[in-house]
């Protein structure tokens, strides 16, 4: 989908760059109709980073819905790898590809080996959530989706049955 919109960005270098009237193309899906990627999806390796492209390029057109791309996922991912919110944002309203976001945060904020990455990777998707109100928001949605109560382990899990992109079946 080809966008005319407003780009506020910053260089590599951090250097503020003038609002430029730009035209960009970028892959968006309209998040009112169909869900982002999975956070289970990988991208460069990293678990959650095709998600917050997905949500990061449809709140800029304004066709994220309900969804919000700054959101406790995408958060851990910035933590993670030590990236600004809005310096992300800034590149993914420059018009990057998937392979460019990923290779510029393989480059940006924190370095991390490729051990890192997986392990984080598998942390995110398989440790218990840290905090009681996680582990009971997990817990009622479980509940809601499955009277009969499958066994949800992780928000990862929680998230893909929410969305269809991972089918229940009886135990």
């Amino acid at each position: 989908m080809a966008i005319l919109g407003y780009a506020s960005f910053s260089d590599p270098i951090g250097a503020p760059t003038s609002h430029a009237k730009r035209s960009y193309s970028m892959d968006i899906r309209d998040l009112r109709n169909a869900p982002p990627r999975s956070p289970n999806d990988l991208l460069g390796g990293y678990v959650i980073l095709a998600r917050t492209i997905d949500k990061c390029r449809a709140d800029l057109v304004g066709m994220a819905g309900d969804y919000h791309w700054n959101c406790r996922l995408a958060t851990m991912f910035f933590d993670f790898k030590g990236i600004a919110p809005d310096m992300f944002r800034a590149r993914i309203a420059e018009g990057l590809t998937d392979d460019e976001i990923q290779a510029w945060t393989n480059t940006t904020g924190t370095l991390r080996t490729e051990d890192e990455i997986l392990a984080w990777s598998y942390d995110c998707r398989w440790n218990t959530p840290a905090t009681t109100e996680l582990k009971a928001f997990i817990e009622r949605n479980a509940r809601e989706i499955s009277p009969n109560y499958l066994y949800i382990r992780s928000l990862f899990e929680l998230i893909d049955i929410e969305e269809g992109q991972f089918t229940l079946t009886a135990r």
